[in-house]
């Protein structure tokens, strides 16, 4: 049976399948400062594409949270993305956004959308799938 929001990309689909407990992968928007060692996933195509929203729930729908982490700034700067959050059942721990950036060194996956909205980022942090 086909499945119209199911992973494609082979290398996003490898990450969110060996995402383990507790390690986290960020979804960012095409501005949010990328650190040395993470692996990073580049999904933007042009302004707008691919949305947070639509890469949001596409990995939601795959991979088993824990918990998410986004940035105070998010609810009142990006408005659509803390709606997407809020609509993928997420409930994020709020940070300051310098703290958010600090914590993408530790990722192991970052996915850069197209979204050039400020503030669209959240990290996902891993479960347990058994």
């Amino acid at each position: 049976m086909h499945r119209s929001n199911a992973i494609l990309n082979p290398r996003l689909l490898a990450a969110v399948a060996g995402l383990g407990h507790g390690q986290s992968l960020f979804i960012v928007d095409p501005g949010f400062p990328i650190p040395d060692g993470p692996e990073l996933i580049d999904l933007s195509l042009h302004a707008g594409t691919p949305s947070f929203a639509d890469v949001l729930t596409t990995i939601v729908a795959e991979l088993s949270v824990e918990s998410s982490v986004a940035a105070g700034e998010t609810e009142e700067h990006s408005p659509p993305a803390y709606a997407a959050m809020i609509g993928a059942g997420l409930a994020p721990r709020i940070v300051a956004h310098d703290e958010l950036k600090l914590m993408a060194a530790n990722a192991r996956t970052i996915v850069r959308t197209g979204d050039v909205v400020p503030f669209s980022n959240i990290a996902l942090i891993g479960g347990v799938t058994f």
